[in-house]
């Protein structure tokens, strides 16, 4: 602006050297009421060119400074530009010092204008792309805006306060399950902060009773968690919709909902997905179910021990992948292990086709899955009322699993394991056969025992 003032200057100069009054008056024509030799100033439209020229000019400012200036000093362009470009720098300075801020919405307005969106973007009711995109732009803003409020910015600490009412908007009106049903039509930067904000509200207490209000509301609606799990069919969204889902089984509420319908049958095949992605996720929406709410797990598994071990038995501990066969493994471990679940690690560990199939694991080339097969198998080797038949299998094949784990050992050893190594090979030395000797073992042990051997 100051070179655009400069420049006219500069051209009223020699404008005023050259006498040329006509040229002058066709610039600012608004400034003179005739194009006469000597133009004279008038004050009103003086202003109103002001005005067109910068929209921000006051006016009662404006004749404050005329007044500063003699009349006559309008009647040279040297004299105007001076003033304009006072004025314009008293207009910069004021916006600069006193620019006002937008003011910010509450918790309750940022939620309603998010829903409006949803709904908007939901039922697509914009016709024109362009107008699409603007709204999308908008509530993209918006999710990141509930974020900041949920998690802080920077250095600064969450408000609760503002926690509190942000998440009992959400919860309204049923904002959340929009937010769950638009997530496919959201870029994904977006998604990812969306999924910040889901993850966030599980644990949001409301005073005064401080309960989880997420809980309640999960409670009330339970086929959300359908179009979550129903997320793993697609791999665009398999991971927003897997990681909400860990969030949500936080609930035993909803741990228990999925634990007792069809969508176990369809984690299991899920896990076996040719997809690395779709696969890995399941697997750990899986493990959450099966080691968080301990006391619900165990009356899932005693009720459901048949079909369960059949199918892990079957789909993960006998998968033809690598990374499948050692988490199942590994999984398998941490649940027979945790106390809770103790009756079901006695009825699993008096099976002879689970010893069995921990042994063939014993045999594979990978160190990993022969750690997990290994904590897995002293298991059976310490179970104080062992079954006949896996006595006599033991005991048939005593000398090869003395020489294999004679010869089991890792890079990096702790005292741990080699002490539960010590205790393995003690209880199979000490052990013996049980009802008849090992000769006499009828066929069906005589091939177990063949396929047990190390």
């Amino acid at each position: 602006m100051i070179e655009y003032c400069s420049a006219r200057l500069t051209r009223s100069r020699v404008i005023a050297e050259e006498g040329d009054y006509y040229a002058y008056t066709t610039a600012f024509p608004t400034l003179y009421t005739s194009r006469s030799v000597s133009p004279h100033y008038d004050k009103k439209n003086f202003h109103n060119h002001r005005l067109q020229l910068f929209p921000s000019f006051d006016r009662k400012k404006s004749e404050a400074l005329i007044g500063v200036f003699p009349r006559q000093d309008f009647e040279y362009p040297s004299a105007f530009f001076l003033f304009c470009i006072a004025s314009i720098t008293f207009d910069g300075m004021k916006a600069l010092l006193f620019k006002s801020k937008p003011r910010k919405r509450s918790p309750e307005e940022l939620v309603r204008r998010v829903r409006d969106l949803l709904i908007s973007v939901h039922r697509n009711t914009e016709t024109r792309e362009s107008k699409r995109q603007e709204k999308r732009s908008e509530l993209e803003k918006l999710i990141m805006e509930m974020k900041i409020v949920l998690y802080g910015e920077g250095h600064c600490e969450p408000v609760s306060e503002a926690c509190a009412r942000l998440t009992q908007e959400l919860f309204k009106d049923d904002t959340f399950r929009l937010l769950v049903f638009c997530l496919p039509k959201l870029d994904l930067g977006c998604r990812q902060d969306a999924v910040h904000v889901f993850a966030n509200l599980q644990k949001q207490q409301i005073k005064p009773r401080s309960t989880l209000i997420a809980s309640d509301y999960l409670e009330q609606n339970l086929d959300l968690l359908d179009t979550l799990v129903k997320g793993y069919e697609d791999p665009d969204l398999a991971f927003c919709y897997g990681t909400i889902l860990r969030d949500c089984t936080r609930h035993q509420v909803v741990a228990k909902y999925i634990l007792d319908s069809e969508h176990m049958k369809e984690l299991f095949d899920y896990i076996q997905d040719p997809n690395f992605g779709i696969a890995s996720d399941a697997a750990a929406t899986f493990k959450e179910l099966l080691t968080r709410h301990r006391s619900t797990v165990a009356e899932y598994l005693s009720r459901n021990y048949d079909w369960f071990f059949g199918e892990y038995n079957s789909k993960l501990m006998g998968s033809c992948n690598y990374i499948t066969r050692w988490h199942a493994a590994k999984l398998l471990g941490q649940i027979l292990m945790d106390r809770a679940n103790c009756s079901v690690m006695m009825r699993y560990v008096s099976s002879l086709d689970n010893m069995k199939m921990v042994m063939n694991l014993l045999k594979e080339s990978s160190k990993n899955i022969q750690l997990e097969a290994f904590n897995l198998f002293k298991l059976f080797a310490a179970n104080p009322n062992k079954p006949p038949e896996i006595v006599n299998v033991l005991v048939a094949n005593r000398t090869k699993l003395l020489q294999f784990f004679g010869g089991f050992s890792f890079d990096k050893e702790d005292e741990q394991f080699t002490a539960d190594k010590a205790r393995v090979v003690e209880a199979i030395s000490t052990l013996q056969s049980l009802n008849r000797s090992c000769g006499a073992l009828d066929k069906r042990e005589k091939n177990l025992t063949m396929a047990c051997s190390v």
